[in-house]
């Protein structure tokens, strides 16, 4: 099945202006500090704004890149899959984990460290409200609008112009740049959004990637909390 392009490029631009300039100015910037200002730095903060990015996301894909055309949100990959692909799912999952812990032994001797605002934040409220928000945050919102943004709308955009190299490489950079300004999780950002743009061009489906992103933040989420 030959990969077509439904969209153009003035709505490309149209959600890269959203993604890449609106969200980082109006809620990781002003949304965030007027959060942190009411309810202070933490998890209920970081829950809040994961939703208003949710929500921007998914409604901007809506009003731009379905709705003009009627198009269904099976056009961003919202469709099924072989059971038979839980194994590959299970397998990446497990290959992502030994990627990050690999990534954050290099941090570590050369003592970059792995901690960064996002693990702070879990840590210094480790009550069960908190990690329920974290993993709610983590494990539910964040793969569901990023992967139908970074993988649904942008690897298919550039799979279909440029094919499957160039996808891959540009929606992973994308996506690794998004997580700035966690610097020492770039790399790991850059190899997930690889493995999740794959099984996309493997399966025509997000639903895997979105459950290997889930059960990878599940994990990681697990392992933080673990050595508080």
């Amino acid at each position: 099945m030959e990969w077509k392009n439904p969209w153009n490029k003035k709505q490309l631009v149209c959600l890269f202006l959203i993604a890449f300039a609106a969200v980082p100015i109006f809620i990781e910037y002003l949304l965030k500090n007027a959060l942190d200002l009411l309810l202070g730095e933490g998890m209920l903060s970081a829950m809040l704004m994961s939703i208003a990015m949710a929500a921007v996301f998914i409604l901007s894909l809506y009003y731009i890149a379905l709705k003009p055309d009627r198009l269904s949100w099976r056009e961003i990959g919202i469709s099924r899959f072989a059971p038979a692909y839980l194994i590959q799912i299970a397998g990446w999952t497990v290959f992502l984990i030994v990627m990050t812990f690999a990534v954050m032994e290099i941090l570590i001797w050369f003592g970059a460290g792995y901690e960064n605002t996002k693990t702070k934040t879990i840590t210094a409220d480790p009550s069960w409200l908190s990690i329920a928000m974290s993993f709610a945050s983590a494990c539910i919102v964040s793969p569901i609008y990023e992967e139908l943004f970074y993988r649904g709308f942008l690897y298919r955009w550039f799979r279909a112009e440029f094919g499957v190299v160039w996808a891959l490489v540009a929606s992973s950079a994308l996506f690794m740049i998004a997580h700035i300004p966690t610097y020492n999780t770039l790399a790991v950002n850059f190899g997930t959004g690889l493995v999740f743009a794959w099984t996309y061009e493997k399966t025509r489906s997000i639903i895997p990637a979105m459950i290997i992103h889930s059960l990878f933040n599940a994990i990681l989420l697990f392992f933080t909390i673990l050595l508080t």
